[in-house]
């Protein structure tokens, strides 16, 4: 029994400083430190909560953020490949027209040329019958002036 008894007193005498600390104080209540080290249990599983919630935005906002690049760029995809339709379409349009431009003038320069070539060919024969006029006219005056 003294034994046993040495050991409670032993076992209270080590953990007595420890109990003073952490019994309430003359007015009640847990002492300062404990409400101080509370305080600060909470105030940093409050920051680290912020600080999860942060993060989690974070991920939030870049992945709106990827999804809305990825929408962007399906929608600028479709957009160039409806301008490169339109492109298109207006080119081979463009091409029918000055085709049809092309064909046009050929077909007024074959005209033009035929008619200069009509004009030319009507001055060619009334140059000749100018021409033979003014020789038998030449060759009554020779024959007026040899018949003398």
């Amino acid at each position: 029994m003294k034994k046993s008894l040495l050991l409670l007193t032993l076992s209270l005498a080590v953990s007595a400083p420890a109990f003073a600390e952490n019994a309430p104080a003359a007015g009640g209540g847990a002492p300062r430190a404990v409400h101080q080290e509370r305080r600060g249990e909470i105030r940093d599983a409050r920051q680290e909560k912020r600080q999860e919630n942060m993060g989690t935005r974070q991920e939030h906002r870049e992945e709106v953020m990827g999804e809305r690049q990825e929408k962007r760029e399906e929608i600028m995809g479709e957009r160039k490949e409806k301008h490169e339709e339109m492109m298109k379409a207006r080119q081979e349009k463009h091409e029918e027209i000055m085709g049809e431009r092309k064909e046009k003038h050929e077909e007024m320069l074959k005209a033009r040329k035929e008619k200069h070539e009509e004009i030319m060919q009507e001055r060619k024969e009334k140059h000749e019958a100018i021409k033979e006029i003014k020789e038998d006219a030449q060759n009554k005056v020779e024959a007026i002036r040899s018949a003398k």
